[in-house]
């Protein structure tokens, strides 16, 4: 029997869809999902090589300004090129530019997040970012 992959996921956003993502994710696949609210407080525990994150979510506004998220999957992807992101919106020609930053994938957040845990299933099969 194949045993699955545990994945820790760097959530930045709003604590209340973190703690939504959370909950899904562990029941999902007990994946251990770790909340901030800044690209500053990403950063930095990105940074921390001796607790590597397999996963980073991040919407595009944060704290207010539009393309944060953007700015982080750039600053991740220079960074952290193995860890795998997700970048989410409610605006779906946000997508292009996700993908264009580097995101590996784009999350509509006006779908249900059990479409989010198929999106990082997806993710975790194609291997990198373990």
């Amino acid at each position: 029997m194949e045993t699955q992959k545990t994945l820790k996921i760097l959530f930045i956003g709003p604590e209340s869809i973190g703690l939504l993502i959370g909950e899904e994710a562990y029941e999902h696949g007990q994946h251990l999902v770790e909340n901030v609210s800044s690209p500053e407080q990403a950063k930095k525990l990105l940074s921390d090589k001796s607790h590597p994150f397999n996963l980073l979510i991040t919407g595009n506004r944060i704290e207010g300004e539009n393309d944060a998220g953007v700015d982080l999957v750039r600053w991740a992807k220079e960074n952290c090129p193995d860890l795998q992101i997700v970048l989410m919106s409610v605006f779906p020609n946000n997508e292009a530019k996700a993908l264009s930053a580097g995101a590996d994938a784009f999350w509509n957040t006006s779908c249900f997040v059990s479409e989010l845990m198929q999106l990082i299933d997806g993710l975790k099969e194609k291997g990198h970012g373990s």
